[in-house]
């Protein structure tokens, strides 16, 4: 609506202005859009989302980034009466939950009945009350119910316009930059109008403009209750209410419990968790081994503490840096979420410090960025060659470690196989048992071969692997690089193939589109898949976000009676396949760490075998191409954060021509099926994904060696140097790769690059006929 009238009331003023012999000015343009809106309706939009500051402005000078955009927690318990917005949503959801009007006396609910009759004149809801009903006492009031709904509801229009204005203007500042907008456009965020102004301005002058739809699907969404909304919710059951008095009088300063306003009180001041742990959840649990608790799991590592206890955590806090902060366990928020089915307890993790999670603080200040899980795994994966440079950040990482028996894991994501790993034993297989030659699980693949090679041996091993005769002869001549020619060292190899995972997701779409297919008895058309399909469209030409909230309004009690019923059918269904699903990610990560003889139960401290372990991942990054989403990026993400949390030194490593060359030879593969490939020169075939984590592995046995990367694994400048070598060993690398491209001096490297291609794929059609 304010999107039509401000660009009538501009079109008008320019109409207006031309008819007079002038040119419309910009200020005169922004001062008609902003005359197109009443002080009653501007006033509603600062009480939906209130508006942007003056500093968000500085995101116009040119040093500014991303990082000026705040982020909302969504704290619920850091509500006070300042809080209009918040204040403003609660009252509008009270009403539409119990259909009493705000107080028209106050400023709050004049706003609100101001919004209200807005909906009305727009046939966007209709006031329809029911005397009896209004008189009728609830067992709950309203303002319990709605308070979470409203806090999360504040933080999403505070990300859908203020911060979206951020977003829009970077676009559109681009764009102006590109001269795709004229000079004189005003692009700057104005503070004398509303955040939902600002949005709409920016988002008219880029050429996809952003679309408004539906965010709250049919499922059934989860809230947020504190405690003293549960004792609430306890104190009108006859039974909850004698529990909730006999707990309070405990207490020795507590004589007398006779209303709730006395409940409120007592349990302000007691330590958060203690309704949930004698109500919900049996948390904390008291006279327990250190055995006892690891078996309890979470339960038994959260920790109720009293306030003073708290109080001198948080002066622990303000005077630890984040890096030297190690404390352990969790801590009660005082908090629960529910969707009707399942009830999650909101903790507080000692372990890291969450302040550092937007990266804020000092370098020297930020916890180690090798083993810290806080703000995921994207901008802490830190490549190898930023981790490994000399011996001293080996020392530092393994302090006391004998790194000659270092355990190294590669891990390769794909798309048919999850992951492929590469594990080197250097040291035999210590904390695992052998497998045998060949075996596999279903969608598993491992295999193994033993050495005797000692880590002092990888810098000295000189050998190549001997190959087979071959008919073929390569146009690249054998690189004697002595982090490559490892005398058969002690390995695994693992392979996950996607379908695998993915069993638990395919029963829960069979078991849904059956039930969504099934129909009420005499009804033929009221199927759930039915009414789906038959709703208005939400993109393209047609699309009407108004008229899917009409038909969606008289479909929705049929939804939600499927997806939060009573029975509960498809919340169950849906929680079984979430937590298979989470089953064959701990299945994976416990095979890949049982390689190296780590646990997902246990520390690297507490290994049986204290060698030093090295967990590299790779940072290749590739969209799917199929109709199945592919599940590397969680996977490794979870495995990730999981071997963090453990104590493992987890790192990147740059996938550059690690799904092309032989591990063993060092020559180009040849492709034989979508992931086998095939190397002619040790006429050996290779698994894609598992060729790609061996040959990471020698990359950060590279670093870990010569703290660089193996030469055949480089690219080669034109004049046979590789860039990628630090200028301080510009001359040893001259040399090296001057070996390596010895077959013609005349030869450009290019040209040679492009020849070696076209060979490798000749070979690689000889060897499918072959293999045929």
């Amino acid at each position: 609506m304010l999107q039509i009238r401000m660009k009538a009331a501009e079109e008008s003023k320019r109409q207006e202005l031309r008819k007079a012999g002038k040119t419309m000015l910009e200020s005169e343009r922004l001062e008609a859009r902003r005359d197109a809106v009443t002080v009653d309706e501007r006033d509603t939009l600062d009480y939906l989302c209130g508006r942007i500051e003056p500093l968000a402005n500085k995101c116009d000078d040119a040093d500014a980034d991303g990082d000026d955009i705040q982020e909302d927690s969504g704290d619920l318990d850091a509500e006070g009466k300042d809080n209009k917005h918040l204040l403003f949503l609660r009252s509008f959801l009270t009403y539409l939950y119990s259909r009493n009007l705000p107080d028209k006396n106050s400023k709050i609910g004049k706003s609100v009945n101001t919004f209200i009759n807005i909906l009305v004149g727009l046939q966007l809801f209709d006031i329809c009350r029911n005397r009896s009903e209004l008189n009728e006492t609830m067992l709950f009031t309203a303002s319990f119910l709605v308070r979470s709904v409203a806090g999360q509801l504040s933080v999403e229009l505070k990300k859908m316009y203020n911060n979206g204005s951020h977003l829009l203007h970077d676009q559109v500042k681009t764009l102006k930059d590109k001269g795709r907008i004229e000079a004189h456009i005003d692009i700057r965020i104005q503070e004398n109008i509303s955040a939902a102004e600002n949005y709409l301005a920016l988002n008219e002058l880029i050429p996809n403009s952003w679309r408004l739809a539906p965010v709250t699907s049919s499922k059934q969404p989860f809230v947020t209750f504190s405690e003293r909304e549960l004792a609430a919710f306890f104190w009108k059951r006859p039974l909850l209410k004698q529990r909730l008095v006999e707990l309070a009088l405990l207490d020795e300063d507590i004589t007398t419990l006779t209303s709730i306003k006395d409940l409120e009180d007592w349990i302000g001041g007691r330590e958060p968790g203690v309704i949930i742990k004698h109500f919900i959840s049996d948390i904390d649990p008291v006279g327990l081994s250190n055995r006892q608790k690891r078996k309890a799991g979470h339960r038994g590592a959260i920790s109720l503490i009293s306030l003073d206890q708290i109080r001198d955590h948080l002066k622990l806090v303000e005077e630890t840096k984040p890096r030297d902060y190690h404390q352990g366990g969790y801590i009660p928020q005082g908090s629960i979420r529910t969707d009707g089915f399942l009830v999650q307890v909101l903790t507080f993790k000692l372990r890291e410090r969450q302040d550092a999670r937007f990266k804020r603080l000092a370098e020297e200040d930020m916890p180690s960025r090798i083993t810290t899980t806080v703000a995921g795994t994207n901008s802490f994966l830190q490549e190898i060659r930023n981790v490994i440079r000399s011996e001293q950040d080996i020392r530092e990482l393994w302090p006391g470690k004998d790194v000659d028996r270092m355990k190294i894991l590669t891990l390769d994501g794909g798309q048919a196989c999850v992951v492929g790993a590469f594990a080197h034993l250097p040291n035999g297989l210590a904390g695992k048992e052998k497998a045998e030659e060949g075996s596999s699980m279903d969608g598993i693949v491992i295999t193994n071969q033993e050495s005797t090679s000692p880590f002092s041996q990888w810098a000295t091993t000189l050998n190549p692997v001997p190959a087979s005769a071959s008919t073929f002869t390569s146009a690249q001549p054998p690189v004697t690089d002595s982090l490559v020619t490892l005398s058969k060292p002690a390995f695994y190899n693992l392979a996950v193939k996607q379908k695998a995972v993915y069993q638990p997701t395919f029963r829960f779409r069979r078991w849904l589109e059956n039930e969504k297919m099934a129909t009420l008895q005499g009804e033929e058309d009221d199927s759930i898949a039915y009414i789906e399909t038959h709703l208005p469209p939400l993109r393209g030409q047609g699309a009407s976000v108004v008229e899917y909230a009409r038909e969606l309004e008289q479909v929705e009690q049929r939804l939600k009676k499927f997806y939060s019923g009573d029975d509960h059918r498809y919340q169950r269904h849906h929680w079984d396949m979430r937590r298979a699903r989470q089953a064959e990610y701990q299945a994976i990560a416990e095979s890949l760490l049982g390689i190296v003889g780590g646990s997902l139960g246990r520390r690297v401290e507490d290994n049986k075998s204290t060698d030093p372990i090295l967990i590299g991942v790779g940072l290749g990054q590739f969209s799917s191409k199929s109709r199945l989403s592919s599940l590397h990026s969680t996977f490794l993400s979870y495995f990730v954060q999981k071997a963090r949390s453990l104590g493992y030194v987890v790192v990147g490593l740059n996938e550059y021509y690690t799904s092309k060359k032989c591990p063993r030879c060092t020559h180009f593969v040849a492709q034989v099926t979508l992931r086998t490939f095939y190397c002619f020169h040790c006429q050996i075939f290779h698994h894609r994904d598992v060729m790609a984590a061996e040959n990471m592995c020698k990359i950060a046995l590279g670093h870990l060696v010569r703290h660089e990367r193996p030469d055949y694994l480089q690219p080669i400048n034109a004049d046979g140097t590789y860039p990628w070598k630090a200028s301080s060993d510009e001359g040893s690398s001259t040399t090296s790769s001057s070996v390596a491209i010895s077959t013609s001096a005349d030869r450009a490297p290019g040209r040679r690059k492009r020849t070696m291609t076209a060979s490798s794929q000749d070979q690689g059609r000889r060897g499918k006929s072959t293999r045929a």
